[in-house]
């Protein structure tokens, strides 16, 4: 019973995380889309690491950070290397054995692969990644996304 009760938990974690995902993705579509055309010809010279920094940079200036996105996950920052846009997030309130990291990568990719925006990032070979730490536990998960894997 303690086993179909966790199964259902995580579960409903991953559909929650999986909504909050959609939610970003959609509300960052929404923040550009119309602008796209212009900053397309703007940035069609612009190096990968100063184009994932101009993201991380307009990011931070219109959120408020950390933002709670659902009852257990909290947006805690955005960063970027020369090749990754980095989101990170904490989750609380849940059991981390619960978290089934595969399944929701399996989730995730149909909607960064063919979401204009990040199908932007993903064209121009930078990966998208999710970090997800566990509140008062040692476990991070990390989800990595790149071109190749919309295929």
């Amino acid at each position: 019973m303690d086993s179909t009760k966790e199964q259902s938990k995580s579960k409903r974690v991953l559909s929650i995380i999986g909504a909050v995902l959609f939610f970003f993705i959609a509300y960052f579509v929404t923040q550009y889309v119309t602008h796209e055309a212009i900053v397309e010809v703007q940035v069609a010279n612009i190096p990968k690491e100063e184009y994932i920094q101009m993201a991380v940079d307009s990011i931070k200036s219109e959120q408020i950070l950390p933002k709670e996105v659902d009852e257990v996950t909290t947006w805690t920052d955005i960063t970027g290397t020369s090749e990754a846009l980095q989101y990170h997030y904490t989750v609380h309130d849940i059991d981390a054995e619960a978290i089934d990291i595969a399944l929701l990568k399996e989730n995730m990719i149909p909607a960064l692969c063919t979401t204009a925006e990040t199908k932007r990032f993903l064209d121009k070979e930078i990966t998208m990644e999710y970090y997800y730490s566990i509140k008062d536990a040692p476990q991070e998960y990390t989800i990595a996304v790149k071109k190749a894997d919309c295929f």
